[in-house]
């Protein structure tokens, strides 16, 4: 890693560690060798450093000044300020630069990264070390190292002088539940916690959107590659839920300013800078340098939609099943074999269970079971020949189409190859995915503490409570994630697949018929906004790359889209197959009894025919 980043993220991190009690340390009482050799594993570990720029002009400074000197840095520059009031760099830093800062008061602190970033002297990944000359409580250090990261800048060390001049050096780690993590400098290893090293000389192929803070998304090696500050949620909860991100854009966004381009890959901030062609998004290059910036122009523009979308994996496709797997053909051959086996169980049913009427009695018994069900009783009065036929009819059609349908459906979801390209994920059913705030819902909704978070009494806090509340919930990793995708987010980071390897039958019990599943969470909802809304308008859909969805076009807020009603006749269709198998059951028992009797009627003849029989002596 380069020194500059460490430096960033020592610096960030003093930004709240001032405490008036805490103890000035001498500096002729103070042991420099520790510090100097800290230094001199920095350097030797960030070996492309070009410049080292120095700030304050205490006696430790200089001491450490001089160390540098005789260094192979190419510039040590040190800013003499008598004042004792931070300013500006005078100079225009190179890109790779460590940036040491000597303070006593860290008030200052904030102020030169600030000023810093305002007029772009902390360019990209360049490294700050912050030497504190004060003991401060580690809490103070701990809450900054949380502000830091709401101004997305990582690469910061802080090395702390002790009374007794022995030097602690901390830097931070937010993926790990823990803010403040303390370096071991007896292992002489410091290394900045930068993301993004194994990025450079890459050949990448990039799509780009936008969250606050910035995001990059890029294709590396046949997998996505999330870059940026708020990206780490995205992995995150995706390995959560054995899941590929996918970004839906909402809208085109034509803004944003690029903050690094060259033939590897591109970096924007401030918004997303997008050109369609051909289906594929292009950015337009306009300011190029030697690395992913680290330092955001936190300019966000407010129009800008967006959804990330969660597809669960795919699993290999067993052998029983390859022929189903073809989009066009498997529909049509799991149509044609559901309607087999709706006539096949209707014939067997009528020939085991003894029925010596005809077929449209069967019907009527069957359709009454189902109606029954729905608390419906119906009258053997009704004219049955027209209800018997039109509903054998519908039941044949519906429940073989749509459960061919939804077999395929679900046989190309969790036993298909892994999609990671966002326009082929997209074509996949809607319903079969999460979004962000949906499947954390679903994670969380069982814990109490989350509830408590999250109730309306919290949520017209600030947001800096909300995200104390959010960091010192237990036994979980918070992601604070943009208002146009969640407000907030609290994942429990873990090993976990959502779909568990028992089988196919199993499988698709716990995905579509357990209850609790997502099939049936939304069911309730979508019936109820059937009869607010009505069927009125039409559907049309939409062709451009960003959006697959069928729509449906109404004035009416609480309408019904296409796939939602699709999932109504889903879920209609399992019903009409659960009540033939609640018939067949049903008439099972009735035949069981039968068989029963008959055979406990032929052993009472049989005992009386032995007994008619047996000889008198």
């Amino acid at each position: 890693m380069s020194a500059r980043v460490l430096i960033f993220l020592v610096l960030f991190q003093i930004h709240l560690c001032y405490k008036k009690n805490s103890q000035t340390i001498s500096v002729d009482s103070a042991n420099l060798t520790k510090l100097k050799e800290v230094f001199r594993w920095i350097l030797t570990q960030n070996s492309d450093i070009y410049e080292v720029k120095i700030y304050d002009n205490s006696s430790l400074a200089t001491s450490v000044n001089e160390m540098l000197r005789y260094s192979q840095i190419p510039r040590v520059v040190t800013t003499k300020n008598t004042k004792r009031k931070y300013q500006s760099a005078p100079i225009q830093f190179q890109d790779n630069f460590l940036f040491v800062l000597f303070s006593e008061n860290v008030t200052f602190v904030p102020i030169i990264i600030s000023e810093g970033m305002s007029l772009q002297h902390l360019v990209n990944r360049s490294k700050i070390l912050v030497v504190l000359e004060r003991e401060v409580d580690l809490v103070d250090v701990e809450n900054m190292f949380r502000s830091l990261w709401n101004s997305a800048v990582l690469n910061i060390i802080v090395l702390q002088l002790k009374y007794d001049g022995s030097v602690l050096a901390f830097t931070y780690n937010p993926f790990k539940n823990q803010f403040l993590v303390k370096i071991e400098l007896n292992r002489k290893a410091i290394f900045y916690p930068d993301k993004y090293r194994n990025m450079f000389g890459r050949n990448l192929e990039l799509i780009t959107f936008q969250i606050v803070p910035d995001t990059v998304k890029i294709f590396w090696k046949d997998s996505w590659i999330w870059l940026g500050v708020a990206v780490e949620m995205a992995p995150l909860i995706a390995a959560y839920c054995n899941a590929t991100p996918v970004v839906l854009m909402l809208q085109n966004a034509p803004y944003g300013v690029e903050l690094f381009a060259n033939e590897s890959f591109s970096y924007v901030t401030g918004g997303v800078a997008l050109k369609i062609q051909k289906s594929k998004i292009l950015i337009t290059p306009q300011r190029g340098f030697t690395g992913p910036s680290l330092l955001f122009d936190h300019t966000y523009p407010f129009e800008l939609g967006m959804k990330i979308i969660l597809v669960p994996k795919a699993r290999i496709l067993p052998s029983f099943l390859i022929f189903f797997e073809n989009s066009k053909l498997g529909v049509v051959n799991l149509v044609l074999i559901s309607m087999v086996v709706v006539a096949v169980a209707l014939k067997i049913s009528l020939i085991i269970l003894g029925f010596r009427t005809n077929v449209q009695d069967l019907c009527f018994k069957l359709f009454a079971t189902f109606m029954s069900q729905g608390n419906v009783g119906l009258s053997a009065m009704l004219p049955v020949r027209i209800i018997f036929a039109s509903w054998l009819l519908f039941s044949l059609i519906l429940t073989a189409t749509l459960s061919g349908e939804i077999l395929h459906s679900f046989i190309v979801t969790v036993y298909g190859r892994d999609i990671n390209d966002p326009a082929e994920a997209l074509q996949i059913p809607h319903w079969n995915f999460y979004t962000f705030v949906d499947y954390v819902h679903i994670l969380t909704k069982k814990r109490s503490n989350f509830q408590k978070l999250f109730s309306k009494r919290v949520r017209g806090l600030p947001k800096e409570i909300l995200y104390e509340k959010a960091f010192n919930a237990t036994g979980y990793d918070a992601f604070i994630v943009s208002e146009s995708v969640a407000n907030f987010i609290i994942a429990k980071v873990g090993q976990h697949s959502y779909h568990k390897t028992r089988g196919i039958v199993q499988d698709l019990y716990s995905y579509y018929v357990k209850r609790g599943s997502p099939f049936f969470t939304t069911f309730n909802g979508l019936i109820q906004k059937l009869f607010q809304s009505g069927l009125e308008g039409h559907w049309a859909r939409k062709t451009t790359w960003y959006d697959h969805q069928l729509k449906f076009n109404t004035q009416s807020k609480n309408a019904l889209t296409f796939r939602e009603f699709l999932k109504i006749l889903k879920m209609f269709s399992i019903c009409l197959s659960l009540s033939v198998v609640v018939f067949i059951l049903e008439h099972a028992v009735v035949l069981s009894k039968r068989l029963f009797r008959k055979i406990k009627l032929r052993n009472c003849k049989l005992m009386k025919t032995n007994v008619k029989q047996k000889p008198i002596h």
